[in-house]
């Protein structure tokens, strides 16, 4: 459960609460809003054409038979 408090200028308080946080089954977040998220975690470590590619294969897991090429587009290079 999570609680905020937003302080106004003239010292009014409001208090919301929100009981699942953003993500849970209960307060799911939009396919749209994961592949935002998903993108901002893996641009930086594998380059936008490789993020795309890995965020297709991930949206596909269902259908594949194998699951061989995630981890072949997952594996970045060691860090020096």
């Amino acid at each position: 459960m999570n609680k905020v408090t937003l302080v106004r200028n003239g010292g009014e308080r409001r208090s919301a609460i929100a009981r699942y946080y953003r993500g849970h089954t209960l307060n799911p977040i939009s396919d749209e809003e994961l592949q935002h998220k998903f993108a901002e975690q893996r641009v930086p470590m594998l380059g936008g054409a490789a993020a795309d590619q890995l965020a297709t294969v991930i949206w596909g897991l269902d259908k594949a038979e194998h699951i061989a090429e995630l981890f072949d587009i997952a594996v970045t290079a060691e860090e020096p």
